[in-house]
């Protein structure tokens, strides 16, 4: 089940090497050398609240952002995806900006991401191994 953060909810698209993926399966954390990095992922949000959302941020972007812009652009972005509200799990991490456009209420921003990539579960707790 997914919720919006917003009513009524914004349009985005969101493709990771050139495959459409659902938003709730996708994270932001900025850095600035990517880890694992390896993919490249575009967003495209069309909504006329866009140019508001997004005040303050470059509209014309042509190359990588300073690590300050790019964390600020995509917890944007991120806030523009509808939320996860059952057990579900990140697939990859949108880590840069690249190049942003903008056209008549539509943002396309690309960048560089990456596999989210977790810790295994541990077998036994501390407790476990003390007794």
């Amino acid at each position: 089940m997914r919720v919006s953060r917003f009513q009524p909810e914004f349009d985005v698209t969101v493709s990771v090497d050139g495959i459409e993926r659902d938003p709730v399966t996708i994270w932001a954390h900025q850095q600035s050398d990517p880890y694992p990095g390896g993919h490249r992922f575009e967003v495209i949000l069309r909504d006329a609240r866009t140019s508001e959302f997004f005040a303050g941020l470059p509209f014309s972007v042509k190359s990588r952002l300073d690590n300050r812009t790019a964390h600020d652009f995509l917890q944007r972005i991120y806030w523009a995806f509808p939320t996860m509200t059952d057990i579900g799990h990140w697939d990859f991490v949108l880590n840069t900006i690249d190049t942003v456009e903008r056209d008549d209420g539509t943002v396309r921003v690309k960048g560089e991401c990456s596999p989210f990539v977790s810790r295994p579960a541990r077998e036994e707790s501390v407790t476990d191994s003390i007794a």
